[in-house]
């Protein structure tokens, strides 16, 4: 699996995302696009295309192809840090300090093919791991979901009101409106299962 990671403000449309996940299938791979930044209640992304969440990219992922600047770059690889991925940017951004390949490259097809197939020389980094604890708590939820509707202060559920989930409901109904009349300082981060396990919150409860 070739996993490309475009930032849809940059890559208007997907242009460029479309064109190289048309090069790799027509080249025998399989792709699937993972959007960086992307606002469920503004989307960028065009209809039809099919999108998956970056938080579960495929265990059979053998790269992944960047497409953005190095604000994109270092989203990335804040997800993915946890897994040993080779990282390959094409640079739609600014400066492009992090990115090895320009749209207008005239090996760009070649460098693609070659880096998917492994025959790119691989550039370690380095990399930081740093807490940011505020009020001496951090919450992690394993649930993109959840932690959009904490964001967005909205809890967007398919649950039907009946008799029997009205008592839960109502706890929504509460945390909604406590989300829009506060603000608060303790930081969310999603829960990385692949690594960590499962998370403790869903003990006995799967």
């Amino acid at each position: 699996m070739i996993a490309i990671c475009p930032n849809p403000y940059r890559d208007t449309e997907l242009e460029l995302t479309l064109k190289l996940r048309s090069l790799l299938e027509e080249n025998g791979f399989t792709v699937g696009v993972f959007p960086v930044f992307s606002d469920p209640v503004e989307p960028a992304i065009p209809e039809g295309i099919e999108t998956r969440d970056i938080s579960y990219l495929p265990r059979n992922t053998t790269l992944v192809i960047i497409v953005g600047g190095d604000g994109t770059t270092l989203a990335v690889a804040r997800n993915l840090k946890y897994k040993d991925l080779p990282l390959l940017c094409v640079n739609l951004g600014t400066k492009g300090f992090m990115a090895s390949l320009e749209p207008e490259d005239s090996e760009l097809n070649d460098k693609i093919i070659r880096a998917a197939r492994g025959e790119e020389k691989l550039s370690r980094r380095m990399c930081i791991d740093i807490d940011l604890i505020r009020d001496g708590k951090i919450i992690y939820s394993d649930s993109v979901n959840a932690i959009n509707w904490v964001r967005h202060k909205e809890c967007r559920t398919k649950l039907a009101l009946t008799p029997q989930t009205v008592e839960l409901w109502n706890m929504i109904r509460r945390a909604e409106a406590w989300l829009q009349n506060n603000t608060y300082t303790t930081e969310i981060r999603k829960w990385d299962t692949d690594h960590w396990g499962e998370i403790p919150a869903d003990f006995g409860r799967k």
